[in-house]
């Protein structure tokens, strides 16, 4: 499902710097319509067997698989990412389906409570709307995993790619979205008005954000009145990197640099 949204914006191509395509401006009213939507698509979802969403989640990666190629090179063509890097990042993109199956039946299950006077069991249920901000350098995997995590856990997601990465965030997500139920995978374009409006929203439930500190911060004030949202937060910042005196130098330096 998409937002609807009458104006356009305009972006342009990293590489050369060529208009790259026009995107709508998203509202309020629409960022309100989507969360309407996918509130309204998560009593269903979330009621579905665990092993009926994972069928239907199979069913979107193999879309994915399909467009494997193509997605690549919109990522590298969006983010001035090198071919080779994109497909890696696509690779990695479909690993995370069966990954988070295998999780997803690992801890969702019941589990039977022992040792009390009665039969007891813990049961997890889902938490509603899920709001995932994804990030410019790996547009799709970093917020494909949150994603995923919350579709499988019964909850439905509110995708908000970055603007920088747009079109390619958008077929991914047309892709999810067809092999899903209305209303359980939709895209929400939009810059950072956007995920302040879908944040701040009560019917969601859990966010999902990567991206600056300044940004997380503000993101996690603005929501501190509602006790009862999860907030997830994975925020810039330097790593430390400690070479013992008998390393590599030279080794380090290479491994560091490619990450």
């Amino acid at each position: 499902m998409k937002t609807p949204a009458p104006d356009p914006e305009s972006w342009s191509n990293r590489s050369p710097g060529d208009l790259s395509l026009e995107l709508p401006v998203v509202h309020r009213s629409d960022v309100c319509a989507a969360v309407a939507a996918s509130a309204g698509a998560a009593a269903a979802w979330g009621r579905l067997p665990l092993e009926g969403r994972i069928e239907l989640l199979a069913a979107a990666r193999s879309h994915i698989e399909v467009l494997q190629e193509d997605l690549a090179r919109g990522i590298s063509l969006e983010t001035g990412k090198p071919i080779r890097e994109a497909r890696g990042e696509l690779g990695a993109v479909i690993a995370k389906f069966d990954l988070t199956f295998a999780d997803a039946r690992a801890h969702l299950a019941d589990l039977p409570v022992a040792g009390g006077p009665h039969p007891a069991l813990v049961r997890r249920r889902p938490r509603g709307p899920a709001a995932v901000i994804a990030p410019f350098n790996f547009p799709l995997h970093l917020g494909h995993g949150a994603a995923l995590a919350h579709l499988v856990a019964g909850n439905p997601v509110l995708f908000k790619p970055s603007p920088l990465a747009a079109t390619v965030a958008g077929r991914y997500a047309e892709a999810m979205a067809s092999a899903l139920p209305r209303g359980v995978f939709t895209l929400v374009q939009g810059g950072a008005a956007t995920g302040r409006a879908l944040s701040l929203d009560p019917a969601v439930r859990s966010v999902c954000f990567t991206g600056g500190a300044a940004a997380g911060r503000a993101l996690l004030a603005g929501a501190a009145d509602d006790l009862g949202k999860e907030i997830a937060l994975e925020l810039g910042g330097k790593n430390s990197l400690i070479l013992c005196a008998d390393g590599d130098l030279r080794a380090a330096a290479v491994a560091t640099a490619e990450g």
